[in-house]
């Protein structure tokens, strides 16, 4: 028996891809890719993951393309050289175009954008949950692609070496969406569509990557967080990201209710909190539950 539970479970595995066979590798599976036969490689994800496959594959396969898929086709931007002191985070509108507008407004006043989001990182808790649902929906539809690309940011010599090697056509970057990916022998058959475009193309490829990042919408979920959905212990928040808990960390059961004594810390955490995976945030929700257990 426990008098209290900390669910610090980590991030959920990426989602299987809805038009492709369920055998991806992962990307993190680095005996896989090593058994990866000649040719070209399709990375699906252009996120920080991808960065760390691509570069890696690259040193590996001295030959052949490797391309990179996702919706918009945003890569990680890179970090400043030296550090940027946070700006405080701006009073926004409450309509979303409203407030991209003065955000962009405010960052080419400022010079580097980089100190206004991550001034808006440090109140993105609070920002997050005074959105409606429907403005929330909207900013996952819409603009995470964007807000992803500024917040998850690479360090400036990765960030050079992954454009580097875009220049010299090693990497490309592909914007649309993915319609079939089909194991034939050893290759992958792969149709995908550009983004704007109905034309479908084709692609033959050595091996498919799943860099997709964390499922946060728990299509797939482990058996303890599934067990806590089915017998009630906790629940999805309406945005459908994570588990719900309140503002001090504890898990809401199916009726919305806390629960005294069962927190949770970590990603499964996004839709209530927003930024809920790095080691700053994590560590001052880690000290706010400690204070509560006294």
């Amino acid at each position: 028996f426990a008098d209290a539970v900390v669910l610090a479970l980590g991030a959920p595995p990426p989602p299987a891809p809805a038009n492709a066979e369920r055998q991806l590798i992962e990307a993190w599976d680095q005996r896989a890719q090593s058994r990866l036969g000649r040719g070209d490689v399709l990375l699906l994800g252009t996120g920080l993951t991808m960065v760390d496959v691509a570069l890696s594959l690259a040193e590996r396969r001295d030959k052949g393309v490797i391309y990179a898929l996702s919706r918009r086709g945003r890569i990680p931007l890179a970090h400043a050289p030296a550090y940027v002191e946070p700006a405080p985070a701006p009073a926004l509108p409450a309509a979303l175009s409203a407030a991209l507008q003065l955000l962009r407004a405010r960052a080419r006043q400022s010079g580097d954008w980089r100190a206004l989001v991550d001034g808006l990182r440090e109140a993105a808790p609070d920002l997050w949950a005074s959105l409606p649902l429907e403005a929330q929906r909207r900013f996952l539809r819409h603009l995470r692609p964007w807000w992803d690309s500024h917040r998850h940011r690479a360090a400036p010599e990765i960030a050079r070496r992954l454009n580097a090697l875009i220049n010299a056509g090693r990497v490309r970057i592909l914007a649309g969406e993915l319609f079939s990916a089909v194991q034939e022998g050893p290759s992958w058959r792969v149709q995908h569509r550009q983004r704007g475009s109905l034309v479908r193309h084709r692609l033959e490829v050595a091996g498919v990557i799943n860099c997709l990042g964390p499922d946060f919408e728990l299509r797939n979920p482990d058996d303890l967080v599934r067990q806590l959905l089915q017998e009630g212990y906790a629940r999805a928040p309406a945005n459908g990201l994570g588990l719900e808990v309140d503002p001090h960390n504890r898990l809401r059961n199916a009726q919305g209710l806390a629960q005294p004594g069962l927190f949770m810390l970590g990603p499964l955490a996004i839709g209530s909190f927003w930024e809920t995976l790095a080691i700053p945030e994590l560590r001052a929700r880690a000290a706010a539950i400690a204070a509560l257990l006294g």
